[in-house]
């Protein structure tokens, strides 16, 4: 038993040796935080699990009962920076009174996210370990893109009927609005975060999709 297991059992052994549902809790809360800086710091081949334990003060075999191998914490922490995002996102409320104004809200708040330092660095850290983890960008694809396109299927709902169009005009929208404004901020070509986006261009581009597409007629 290493000198830090002794720690943490000394500071459970008042209920038993056994974390309370609580602090286990807020163990794994520290693993993610811990897993998320040094993952987008420093990549997944420079962080080792002996680090992430270190950075939190925990032995490797808490951090080990709860991921199995770095692998695995790796592709936890990039679903949890996914669902944080996501939950920005997805709220269901569209403000304005047309659909020009509901679309650039929602591509406001999409990109407002999007174009976060944390994303920027998980899109470059994912990119640069794809070779590694081809799995990684099919998850995401398959656990973040689906409610983020509902949300712009909501909106063109209102507006058109047809649910083949209405699948494919989602998609255009998407790699319309917010997949160049993200990968601007990837290559650092405009800076990260809100700020970096050119509104002017934005609604443009609601504008030309709007057109081409007919919707709101």
């Amino acid at each position: 038993m290493t000198p830090i297991d002794n720690i943490s059992q000394a500071r459970v052994a008042s209920h038993g040796g056994r974390p309370t549902p609580a602090e286990s809790e807020q163990i794994s809360a520290r693993i993610m935080t811990a897993a998320r800086k040094l993952f987008l710091r420093d990549g997944f081949a420079r962080t080792s699990m002996d680090a992430i334990a270190a950075e939190i003060g925990i032995s490797k075999r808490t951090l080990y009962s709860r991921h199995p191998g770095k692998a695995a914490l790796f592709e936890a922490m990039v679903l949890d920076v996914v669902n944080t995002g996501l939950s920005k996102i997805v709220t269901g409320e569209f403000s304005g009174d047309t659909l020009r104004e509901k679309l650039l809200t929602l591509s406001l708040r999409l990109l407002n996210v999007a174009t976060d330092p944390l994303i920027i660095s998980l899109e470059r850290v994912v990119v640069g370990e794809s070779w590694q983890f081809p799995q990684l960008a099919r998850l995401i694809g398959q656990y973040g893109l689906p409610p983020i396109r509902e949300e712009v299927l909501a909106v063109l709902r209102e507006y058109q009927t047809n649910e083949t169009d209405l699948a494919r005009d989602a998609e255009i929208f998407l790699s319309i609005t917010a997949i160049p404004q993200l990968r601007r901020a990837v290559l650092q070509r405009t800076p990260p975060g809100i700020e970096g986006i050119d509104r002017a261009v934005l609604e443009r581009t609601i504008d030309i999709f709007i057109q081409g597409t007919g919707a709101g007629r």
